[in-house]
């Protein structure tokens, strides 16, 4: 049978921190203003090469940050900030253990500086919950995340936007869980806010490409579909850079058609998610790309077609059999020294 896919909502995406971090504190050990304009600058290299896709350019200027405020002895908001959104990008490179222990020791240094903002905490903890969630650290991703939500509905002005798309990734998580009765709860309460202006379309979308399976799993199979073409209706009449949300879309859209037996049209929706998720600028985790190739291999067996199938399957093996060995060694941020000061 075939299976969804999970997906984490991109916290430090298109619509995260760029557009809401408070203006420039120096916190505790501040630098001269020289070199605090210098890291700022560079900061601001990084965040314009991660909003371009261009991960692997944005790491090597945070790396290069880091190692000089460390350098300088520094223990400012600028080295929370440098840390945790390395940890971001990391994660958007599928690096996601990595990535949970960088935003974490960023988290630390933040919560120490002096009157962190609500609406920077609240987006550090929801960048955490992505990637534990990316790492399948579920029951971790779920604080996380909770703790975002109660962060942001707290602050002075909470951010509609956010609070959508904090409830939409924990209502993803509980569904991992298994926790229906949750996730439909939640889902349900990210969809109030679904007509906000401040709700980008494509978030839209991708709320619809988990919550379409979780309606499907519950008998609510119209519904279902109804959600699962809105979602693909607003990827095609939007632009979708990493191709992600379509490939989630296209998934759900093929466990529909799997259902009503239409097997040619499942597997042309599945071919096409694979096509999407390995054209845009960011990447599925490995074991989401390694269902939806099993999911492919599923209905290309049900046409006939079995040598395909058979080598389908083998590059879903290979990538299930990499899971936790595909860990990169090429950091140049000493993690235990962030750890021995945090």
């Amino acid at each position: 049978m075939l299976r969804t896919i999970a997906v984490c909502f991109v916290a430090f995406g298109p619509l995260g921190w760029a557009a809401d971090l408070p203006g420039n504190q120096s916190g505790s050990n501040p630098l001269p203003d020289t070199k605090t304009a210098q890291y700022e600058k560079s900061l601001t290299r990084a965040r314009v090469a991660f909003l371009k896709g261009s991960y692997e350019e944005a790491d090597k200027i945070y790396q290069q940050v880091i190692k000089q405020q460390q350098a300088a002895g520094a223990q400012s908001v600028l080295l929370a900030r440098s840390t945790y959104e390395l940890g971001a990008t990391r994660k958007m490179e599928g690096r996601c253990d990595e990535a949970a222990t960088l935003i974490q020791h960023g988290l630390a240094m933040l919560a120490v500086s002096p009157d962190p903002a609500p609406s920077e905490m609240a987006n550090v903890w929801e960048a955490l919950g992505a990637a534990r969630s990316c790492d399948y650290a579920y029951t971790q991703a779920e604080h996380a995340y909770q703790k975002a939500l109660e962060i942001e509905r707290r602050s002075p002005k909470p951010r509609k936007r956010t609070i959508f798309e904090i409830q939409a990734s924990l209502a993803t998580v509980y569904q991992d869980e298994g926790k229906f009765k949750e996730a439909l709860a939640t889902y349900e309460a990210a969809q109030a806010l679904e007509g906000d202006p401040e709700v980008d379309p494509l978030l839209r979308a991708l709320m619809a490409g988990t919550y379409g399976p979780l309606l499907r799993s519950q008998g609510r199979e119209a519904e279902a579909a109804d959600a699962i073409e809105k979602g693909l209706a607003i990827v095609r009449s939007t632009q979708d850079p990493d191709g992600m949300t379509t490939a989630i879309l296209l998934n759900a859209e093929a466990l529909i058609q799997v259902d009503r037996k239409a097997y040619p049209e499942a597997a042309q929706s599945l071919s096409e998610a694979l096509d999407r998720s390995s054209r845009g600028t960011a990447s599925l985790r490995p074991g989401d790309r390694a269902q939806l190739l099993q999911n492919y291999a599923y209905c290309l067996r049900k046409l006939g077609d079995k040598k395909q199938a058979r080598a389908i399957e083998s590059q879903a093996g290979q990538l299930t059999a990499g899971l936790r060995t595909n860990v990169s060694q090429d950091s140049l941020v000493d993690v235990s020294q962030l750890a021995s000061k945090h």
